[in-house]
This record gives C-alpha cells, sequence and structure tokens, in this order.
C-alpha cells in the first residue's frame, strides 16, 4: 500500500467506498418503497432504472471534462481548467433543464405506452415521475462537480457527499413515505421528493469543498471551441455508456427471458451480488483514466506506462479479496435477497463461475479508461460494439440449437471479456512503442 501505490489507493480507496454506499442505500430505498405496494415497487424501479440509464448516458459528458481538465492540470493551465468548468456547468444546466421540460410533456404518453401503467397508479406515477425528473439536472452537475473533485485528487469529498446524502435519503424515505413525525403520508412520491432533496444536499457539499474557484468568465468563441473538443472526445464515451448500461443489459434480458423466468431471476440476482464486487474495477478505471490524463499533460510518459499497470493490479488484488468472501458467504447472501430454495442454490452455483469470468471483466475495463484517457475513446467503441454483435449472436444461437441453458450466456460473457481485454492490452501496448 505504500510507495508507488499510496497516491493511486488514495484516490481509488474512497470511489469504491462511495460506490458500495450507493448500492446498500439503493438497496434499502428499494426495501422502503417495496413495503408500500407490490404495484409502486414495480412502477418507481421501472422509473427510476429509465431516468438513472439517461442520467449515466448524459452523465459520460462529465468523463471529457475529467480527461481534458486533468491534462490542463498536468500543464499547469488553471485558467483552461476553469473555462472548461464553466462550460460544463452551464451545459449541464441547459441539458438538464430541456429534458425536464421534454419528460414533463410526455411523461403520461410514455408511462401509458411504454411502461402500460393504467388508473391511479398512472397518476401518482406522472408525479412521481416529473418530481424525480429534477434529479437529472441535479446529477449532471454532482457529475461535473465530481470530476473537479478528481482532477484535485479530493475523491474523499465525493465519498462524505454521497454518504450525507444517502443518509438523509433514507432517513426522509422513510419519513415522507410512511407519513412519520406528523408528516403527510406520501407513499412513492414521498420517495422522489426524499431522493432529489438529499442530491441537492450532496450538491450543497460539493459547493462548500469548491466553494467558485471554477467559475469564470468565457467568451463566444472559446464555448464554442470549448464545445467541440468536448463533443468530440465525449460522444464515444456516451455511445459506449449506451451500449455497456442499458444495451447489453436489455439484450441480454431479452434471450434469457426466453428461456425461463427462473434464469431470469438467476442472471439479475447472481448480476445484483457480483456488482457488490465489481465496484472496485470502475474506482481503479476512474483513477486509470485521470492519472493517465494529468500525466499526458505533463508528457511524463514513463509514469504513462505504469499507470495501467499498477491500478490493474490493486483491482485485482482488492476483487480476488472480496471475490473469496462473497463466494464463502454466497448461499447467505442469496438468501437476503431471496427466499425460493430453488432460486438460492441456482444462484450460489454460478457465483464461484462468475467472479472468474468477471477477473477479465476487470482487466478489460480498466484498460478501456487507460485508452479513452489516451484519446482512443472511438476505436474502444467500435470494436466493443463489434464483440458484443458476435457474442448476442453467439448466445443466441447457442441456446436455440443447444439447449435453454443459462450457462451459454455466462460463457459467451467469458469469451468476449477474455478477447477485448487481449485486444485492449496490445492495443495499449503499441501505443506505447510508436
Amino acid at each position: 500500500m505504500k510507495g508507488k501505490y499510496k497516491r493511486i489507493n488514495s484516490f481509488a480507496i474512497p470511489l469504491f467506498l462511495n460506490n458500495i454506499t450507493a448500492l446498500i442505500i439503493g438497496l434499502c430505498d428499494a426495501v422502503i418503497v417495496g413495503r408500500v405496494s407490490t404495484e409502486a415497487f414495480a412502477s418507481v424501479t421501472l422509473i427510476a432504472n429509465t431516468i438513472n440509464s439517461i442520467v449515466g448516458v448524459l452523465g459520460s459528458v462529465s468523463l471529457a471534462l475529467n480527461i481534458i481538465g486533468a491534462k490542463l492540470k498536468g500543464k499547469n493551465d488553471e485558467k483552461q481548467l476553469k473555462e472548461n468548468m464553466t462550460f460544463h456547468i452551464v451545459l449541464d444546466l441547459i441539458i438538464g433543464i430541456v429534458s425536464f421540460i421534454l419528460i414533463a410533456m410526455f411523461s403520461k404518453i410514455f408511462l401509458k405506452n411504454i411502461y402500460h401503467l393504467t388508473d391511479q397508479i398512472l397518476k401518482e406515477g406522472i408525479r412521481y415521475l416529473i418530481i424525480f425528473s429534477l434529479s437529472i439536472i441535479i446529477n449532471l452537475l454532482l457529475f461535473t462537480n465530481s470530476a473537479y473533485l478528481k482532477i484535485k485528487e479530493k475523491t474523499k469529498y465525493i465519498l462524505i457527499g454521497n454518504l450525507t446524502a444517502s443518509i438523509i435519503n433514507v432517513v426522509l424515505d422513510y419519513i415522507l413515505v410512511f407519513g412519520k413525525f406528523g408528516m403527510p403520508k406520501l407513499g412513492m412520491i414521498g420517495n422522489a421528493i426524499g431522493s432529489v432533496i438529499a442530491l441537492l444536499v450532496n450538491l450543497l457539499i460539493y459547493a462548500i469543498v469548491i466553494k467558485k474557484e471554477y467559475l469564470i468568465k468565457i467568451n463566444k468563441n472559446k464555448f464554442i471551441e470549448i464545445f467541440k473538443e468536448t463533443k468530440r472526445i465525449s460522444w464515444p464515451i456516451m455511445a459506449q455508456e449506451f451500449l455497456e448500461s442499458t444495451l447489453i443489459i436489455t439484450i441480454m434480458n431479452s434471450i434469457i427471458s426466453s428461456i425461463g423466468l427462473l434464469q431470469v431471476s438467476i442472471y439479475n440476482m447472481v448480476n445484483s451480488i457480483i456488482q457488490i464486487v465489481l465496484m472496485v474495477m470502475y474506482a481503479y478505471g476512474q483513477t486509470s483514466l485521470n492519472f493517465i490524463s494529468e500525466d499526458l499533460g505533463k508528457n511524463d510518459i514513463e509514469n504513462l506506462k505504469r499507470i495501467p499497470k499498477e491500478c490493474e493490479f490493486m483491482a485485482l488484488v482488492f476483487y480476488m479479496v472480496f471475490g473469496c468472501i462473497f463466494i464463502i458467504y454466497r448461499r447467505y447472501l442469496a438468501s437476503l435477497l431471496s427466499n425460493d430454495t430453488i432460486l438460492i442454490l441456482e444462484v450460489i452455483r454460478y457465483i464461484p463461475m462468475v467472479i472468474v469470468i468477471n477477473i477479465f471483466n476487470l482487466i478489460n475495463t480498466i484498460l478501456k479508461y487507460s485508452l479513452q484517457a489516451i484519446g482512443k475513446s472511438k476505436w474502444v467503441f467500435n470494436i466493443s460494439l463489434l464483440l458484443n454483435m458476435i457474442l448476442f449472436i453467439g448466445v443466441f444461437i447457442s441456446i436455440r440449437l443447444i439447449g435453454n441453458e443459462i450457462i451459454f450466456e455466462y460463457m459467451g460473457l467469458l469469451i468476449y471479456n477474455f478477447i477485448l481485454s487481449i485486444v485492449f492490452k496490445k492495443s495499449i501496448i503499441s501505443h506505447w512503442k510508436r
């Protein structure tokens, strides 16, 4: 942990803990809403997942700020860093406000025709969607401010902000959903209000830490220049986020749903458990992206070559430790999420295999962030898209011709992640040989 890994770990560990906190709080949130009614739980889950997916794609623009800003930090160009930060604040407000207006206008049409909500649950769903869509604006601002904190290597404040807001979220949910301490019983609407207030608290904490140090006036020409640079970097990253967070999940669930509901439950429950362990790869992936971008600004080539390896090593160490713990206690973890004996037995059977498969997922994710930092985002997306198409076709054919077994999906993911990790590794090695 000392020496060369100290800086990496001081940056990555708060991000890892932050991600874990978000998952745990999200689970608590779901438990509270689930006690209202089955319909409320289903509606909140569908709407929240949709909004969060939109936020994930739009919020990936902040990675462009991370890349550009870290390079500018490496060059000691504080003025341009502030200009980029100001641009992103303005962009967040524009995108967020437009998104809110569109959602408010088409909320009824969307919920009625896409999710088939009717009667009272439709009325409540519309109110929930409109209120919760405010989270788009706040989350975009949070992403931008957290990118700035990463650039400044102040990731501990990201953890502090999210942890504080998450606790407030759970408390407010309990009070507003069930009408405690003299407050009206608002049901699922209370969940939306609590979530928005908690996000505002998080943003306030960031604002207190950063203050107004990043705000600076920028002229029209500079605004356009930054916009073009941001667009060039961010669009393949946004496409990558859509591919990984939305398209892959949707298609895989669609393929598995053709097998049966039990297999869908197995696949999603295993993923829910494994996702906790995988948070470490995102933390060290973002660390790699930030440090590489900064060292590019410094033109420190030797350090650039070391960063992906060091991030990969530390991520693997933490992943193997947590992976072993999860394998040992997999029956207990599965029992927390379900009381179905057959489902539990199937889940605990697959967990060890999926943990091994995701070793390659961890490697290619960290390398993906590293390649995005050196300007190969478009190439990363094209390769990922091609291999995903092959994966989908292969899994679909295997299930249709050989048998309705979820094992084919996991074998397909193993091959996909293995090939992708090799391709990414060769790409980054060849880049430094130039």
